[in-house]
């Protein structure tokens, strides 16, 4: 990346924002609207996720957050019309990046005690399981837990993950 280029807006996974309306002149969007200010992130998603947190937007007001590949393709949009007003986290992953988000949790299978189990294996466990299974790679792979607003036992250290079992 040019960092000398007027288009550069800034480093990957940081967002960008414009604090004045846009003009012909302007080449970063192709066809700029002149009421319209705008943010941008070149989100580099080869190493890990990044949550996008989205305020709530008062209600009577439009905005779209555009998720668009560097040949401009669309494949998905945040905003009034897709997720709403109402706000929320959302997550950016990467092809390959097996993830488990808030919007799949009402989806999973509980246990009886309230507790989830995932199944993290490469082939199906079965029909009955699938709703709980992760789909790995053959071979080595990572598995990464992120503690968003931890607990204070988890900041001092204090809090056990919970066991990871290899089923036989």
């Amino acid at each position: 990346m040019d960092r000398t280029n007027p288009e550069y807006k800034g480093p990957f996974n940081q967002i960008w924002n414009s604090a004045r309306l846009f003009t012909p002149a302007d080449t970063a969007i192709q066809t700029p609207n002149s009421d319209t200010l705008y943010s941008f992130i070149g989100a580099d998603l080869r190493s890990e996720p990044l949550v996008l947190t989205v305020p709530a937007i008062e209600k009577g007001r439009y905005f779209s957050v555009q998720l668009i590949d560097y040949y401009t393709f669309n494949f998905d949009y945040i905003g009034t019309r897709t997720t709403g007003n109402g706000g929320g986290s959302f997550l950016l992953a990467g092809p390959g990046c097996y993830l488990i988000n808030s919007p799949m949790l009402p989806q999973l299978k509980r246990d009886p005690d309230g507790g989830l189990t995932l199944i993290v294996q490469n082939e199906s466990p079965g029909k009955d399981k699938e709703a709980n299974w992760l789909p790995a790679p053959k071979g080595p792979f990572s598995i990464i837990m992120r503690l968003y607003w931890p607990k204070q036992e988890a900041t001092e250290g204090k809090w056990t993950p919970p066991p990871l079992k290899k089923v036989e």
